[in-house]
C-alpha cells in the first residue's frame, strides 16, 4: 500500500508531500517515507503501530518533523487494535470510531509527537477509570 502523506515541522507548518509505503512480510511491517528531501525506512516485528512509532521517532529526531496520517493524531488510540486500524478517542468515552492507521488526515492541529501521543493515550485511559495494563 502507498499513501500520499504530508510532512510538517513540529510547529505544524507544511514542509513537503511524499509517499508512505507500507509492506508486510509475515510478521514484519516495513515502512518507507520519501519526499523530495528525505527518504527513511524502518522495519519492525509484530504490530504496524510499532513500525509507525519507529518511523515517527526517526522523523522527529533527525528532521524535527511529523507526518499527517491518522496514526499520528493525538486523538487516535496509541495502543495496537489489530491490523492497520486504530480508533479515534474522546476523553471519558470508550473508543468507537475505527480509522485506518496510515490513511492521510487533514486535521493538522491534531498531529503530535510520539511522546505527546503516549501522554494523551494514558490520559484517555485514566479518563475511563481504568489503569494501563
Amino acid at each position: 500500500m502507498q499513501y500520499s502523506i504530508k510532512r510538517y515541522d513540529l510547529r505544524k507548518n507544511l514542509i513537503s508531500t511524499g509517499l508512505l509505503i507500507v509492506r508486510s512480510e509475515g510478521q514484519t511491517t516495513h515502512l518507507t517515507y520519501a519526499d523530495s528531501e528525505i527518504t527513511e525506512s524502518v522495519s519492525e516485528l509484530y504490530h504496524p503501530i510499532v513500525a509507525l512509532e519507529s518511523l515517527r521517532e526517526v522523523l522527529e529526531r533527525k528532521y524535527e518533523s511529523i507526518i499527517g496520517c491518522n496514526g499520528c493524531r493525538i486523538d487516535s488510540a496509541y495502543r495496537a487494535t489489530g491490523g492497520y486500524g486504530t480508533y479515534i478517542v474522546n476523553y471519558g468515552e470508550p473508543a468507537s470510531k475505527k480509522v485506518s492507521l496510515f490513511e492521510p488526515t487533514d486535521e493538522i492541529a491534531k498531529l503530535c509527537t510520539v511522546e505527546e501521543h503516549k501522554d494523551s493515550y494514558n490520559k484517555w485511559i485514566n479518563s475511563l477509570g481504568q489503569t494501563e495494563p
